[in-house]
């Protein structure tokens, strides 16, 4: 009898590893005007990606309340990670409205990126981790990447400290 579970593996599998390469041409833009390919970034430490909109009043400021509390507990412990919030809104958050964005909050350019890109550049980003593509619909992941795959955590009160718990293990 063939497993159920074998042909799941295998599509996750083959839907990681068309992940990264596709990504590779993706224009994507920090709030400083810098180009940032995802790709490179896991390469060298592993990436905690969130989607947020800067005009959202809803859903999106928790994510950013739970990036700066991961972010000062990675720091204490000492956890080397790049932390990235990438835009839902691509029309609207240009790198200057992302670099006003990130200023309000205190986010430290190099190790808080926040970036943005063509339209078709962030939803192709959007698509391989099962974002729609709209400024109203509201992401409630933390994304954890890595040269080995994607773990995906729920934005809750805990996120922090699972984010450092997993990135110790990274």
């Amino acid at each position: 009898m063939r497993n159920p579970w074998s042909s799941l593996l295998v599509a996750a599998a083959v839907a990681f590893a068309t992940f990264l390469p596709a990504n590779a041409s993706a224009a994507l833009i920090d709030q400083r005007g810098n180009a940032f390919a995802l790709d490179a970034a896991t390469r060298r430490e592993p990436v905690v990606l969130t989607f947020i909109a800067t005009r959202c009043t809803d859903a999106c400021p928790i994510a950013n309340a739970v990036f700066m509390t991961a972010l000062a507990k990675a720091k204490k412990a000492r956890v080397q990670a790049s932390f990235v919030t990438m835009t839902l809104d691509p029309g609207y958050d240009t790198p200057f409205v992302m670099s006003e964005y990130a200023n309000r909050l205190g986010a430290d350019a190099r190790l808080w990126r926040f970036v943005g890109g063509p339209r078709a550049d962030v939803l192709a980003v959007m698509h391989r981790f099962g974002v729609r593509g709209d400024a109203h619909e509201h992401s409630s992941f933390v994304y954890i990447v890595t040269p080995r795959g994607v773990h995906t955590l729920f934005l809750s009160n805990d996120a922090p400290s699972r984010i450092v718990e997993f990135l110790k293990k990274a």
